[in-house]
């Protein structure tokens, strides 16, 4: 479960945004599909990767357009 750090420019408070979903790699890139954030690709350590290249969004497609037993193939964890 990938936790992205928010910072506020007015306090030295820091926020927590943690987001659930299986974890899947696929074509090079490691990610997970958020039913509200959608595609995210992830870092080794599984945060929000700062860097999501148009290529990226098309590994996904390729991804999305496997029969769902063919991309519970590429789960890395849930």
């Amino acid at each position: 479960m990938p936790c992205i750090p928010i910072k506020s420019n007015t306090s030295c408070r820091t926020d927590w945004l943690c987001v659930s979903g299986a974890i899947y790699e696929f074509d090079g890139y490691r990610f997970e599909i958020h039913s509200q954030f959608g595609p995210v690709r992830l870092t080794k350590n599984d945060n929000m990767h700062s860097y999501q290249p148009a290529k990226f969004f098309d590994a996904v497609e390729r991804w999305q357009a496997l029969s769902a037993d063919e991309r519970e193939k590429y789960k890395a964890e849930e």
